[in-house]
């Protein structure tokens, strides 16, 4: 949590039980304890300001060469999150540092990219633990069809239990 004051504007409060969490859970990827980390909350809290810029801002401040994968809900808020991070580098105090940084904002529709790409961006959302209804939803399946896999999946592994 030492990097907030350091890496957030004086007005910003960063005090919040739910912040100090996440701060708990960020310092824990730069320490190497957690390798992949997902924060799922509702909209307005303080995660985008808390782990996409900041966060973000004090690794790339600490490390130019980390590399680290920032995903959102869409474009527009890639290029926010980027232009924030590139802002926040521009103003510290190696004015260098923002010249170094290879930052891009990546956005894609999964249903305009090849089916092996589509794979690969499903398995990792997978593997950072998205549900399998929220990943056949965003394969393209509708409603009844993903509510039949999913019984069918359950229905198998109660076969094999």
């Amino acid at each position: 949590m030492e990097y907030l004051p350091r890496v957030s504007p004086t007005s910003w409060s960063y005090d919040a039980p739910h912040l100090r969490l996440i701060a708990e859970h960020l310092d824990a990827v730069k320490a190497g304890t957690i390798d992949r980390l997902a924060i799922f909350m509702p909209p307005r809290p303080g995660k985008s300001e808390t782990y996409t810029v900041r966060f973000l801002v004090y690794l790339l401040e600490d490390d130019p060469t980390v590399r680290c994968l920032i995903t959102g809900y869409n474009q527009s808020f890639a290029r926010k999150s980027r232009n924030l991070a590139e802002t926040r580098m521009r103003l510290s105090d190696d004015k260098a540092s923002a010249d170094k940084l290879p930052l891009e904002a990546v956005w894609f529709d999964l249903q305009s990219i090849s089916e092996e790409e589509r794979l690969n961006a499903l398995l990792l959302k997978r593997q950072i633990g998205a549900s399998t209804e929220q990943l056949l939803s965003e394969a393209g399946y509708g409603a009844q069809d993903i509510q039949r896999i999913v019984e069918e999946n359950r229905a198998v592994g109660k076969r094999q239990a």
